[in-house]
This record gives C-alpha cells, structure tokens and sequence, in this order.
C-alpha cells in the first residue's frame, strides 16, 4: 500500500507542475484579471484666503438744487359749486366772498375785481351776521339783503368801474372794474341787474 501512496504523490505534483504550463500554452481555465481597487480620496485642500478689497473713492460733489416753480393757483367754487372752476375774469364768471365774523371784521373779498363786458359776477354771503349784508351801488347793483348762505349775481352790460356797499355795513366797500371786450361795449354808466 505503500507504493499507491507514493504513485499517487508523485502524480500530484506533476499535476501541480503541469498545470501552469498547460494555462500558458492557453489550455484549461484561464485566470481572472486582475481587480482594480481606486484608493480613497482625500480631504480637500483648504480654500484660499481672499485678498482684502480695495478703498472705495471719495464720492462727487452733489449739484445744487434748482429753485423751486411757482405754484398755480388754485380754482375756487361757491357754494355747492365746482372747486375746480376758476374765478377768471377769462371764464366770464368772478366770484367776491362777504366775510366776517364780527362788525369789524365784516368786508368784501376781494375789494376790487376786473372783469369784462358781458361777465357775471356772484357775491357769496360767508360771513355769520345775524343781520346780513347787501350789495347796494352804481349801474343798478342791489341785492336785498342776503343772509349767511345767500348769493347774488349781476351780470355787467357795459365798460365802466362801478363802487358798491353794504347798505347794512357802510364801512363795507367795494368796486367792479369793466373793460371793454374786443372792442365793444358802451359807457360807463351802469349794467343791468338780475340773477
């Protein structure tokens, strides 16, 4: 028995022997390739410091503002009225406010007014005399007496300045100048009244 194990051995190690002559003449089982093993990366590097920014330059002078435009002025409605509406001799129509809070104080705003040949002219009693006031003068101006609230029209037929009062109030004074428009219109002796 001792020789079977021997045979058998000695036919072990030329199977051992032969085996990788036999892979590298291309017989029997061919070899796996190789594994590639990619290695770990590492940490990333650390960013750069920035450079320090630049000084900013000085800034320009600022320019001088420029002046401011004059303001228009506003239009004023009477009572109830359009407060858009101008009190333009140019619209035909001007308005005098009665104002007043005391004897002393009792006027016509404004005193003196210009209007044109065929314009009206409204009288607005603001003021709070108990009494009220009138407008009483030349050309045939006669309101009657208006209480607080109460307003007056007169349209103007003719060029001419007509003074007027409060005949209540005599310290109270007013005028209308008229002029002529384009060209026409009569003297100056009065307009004709009515609302």
């Amino acid at each position: 028995m001792r020789a079977r194990r021997t045979v058998l051995a000695v036919g072990a190690v030329g199977i051992l022997i032969a085996a990788p002559a036999a892979l590298a003449a291309g017989g029997g089982a061919t070899t796996p390739p190789p594994v590639e093993v990619s290695g770990v990366t590492g940490p990333a590097g650390a960013t750069g410091v920035t450079g320090v920014t630049g000084v900013t330059g000085v800034a320009g002078v600022t320019g001088a503002t420029g002046a401011t435009g004059v303001t228009g002025a506003t239009g004023v409605g009477g009572p109830g009225g359009d407060p858009t509406e101008n009190r333009s001799p140019a619209k035909g129509k001007s308005w005098v406010d009665i104002v007043g809070d005391t004897p002393s104080k009792y006027a016509f705003s404004p005193t003196f007014i210009t209007v044109n040949v065929g314009d009206k002219v409204r009288w607005d009693n603001k003021s709070n005399a108990a009494e009220g006031h009138t407008v009483t003068g030349d050309g045939g101006l006669d309101s009657g007496t208006l209480k607080q609230g109460d307003s007056y029209t007169f349209k103007f037929k003719h060029a001419g300045t007509f003074k007027y009062d409060c005949a209540i109030h005599p310290n109270m004074k007013g005028t209308v100048e008229v002029n002529k428009a384009g060209g026409g219109g009569g003297g100056s002796n009065g307009g004709s009244g009515g609302n």
